[in-house]
């Protein structure tokens, strides 16, 4: 009898911890259509779920890099036509402010100046 409790407690844990990742993966896919301002649809599955949030944060981490990136020009742009490196870094530093459309936009105008 001992090993049956036993047994029913483990599973009763381990469904408690599956509904609490679907819940965490739930929330997550939430905020991403949140903002990203379209609607979630409700039929997606957890695993459907996963993927999206992969794909989202995938895409965040290339911009995120790519800004950087274009930070690190921009500064060097900057310092070279003798401007100061804190007065770059300033400038530089404030799109990390702006909601993820604008950063998309501010990154595409910066390309075409450079």
């Amino acid at each position: 009898e001992s090993v049956w409790t036993h047994i029913k407690n483990t599973a009763a844990r381990q469904t408690l911890l599956l509904g609490r990742i679907k819940m965490a993966t739930h929330n997550l896919y939430m905020l991403i259509h949140k903002q990203m301002r379209t609607r979630a649809e409700a039929s997606e599955t957890t695993e459907q779920q996963l993927q999206k949030i992969q794909i989202y944060i995938k895409d965040l981490t290339e911009i995120i890099q790519e800004t950087a990136e274009q930070e690190r020009i921009e500064a060097e742009v900057l310092v070279s036509r003798g401007g100061d490196r804190n007065e770059a870094s300033r400038k530089v530093s404030l799109s990390r402010f702006l909601p993820l459309h604008l950063q998309r936009k501010s990154i595409q105008q910066r390309e075409k100046l450079f």
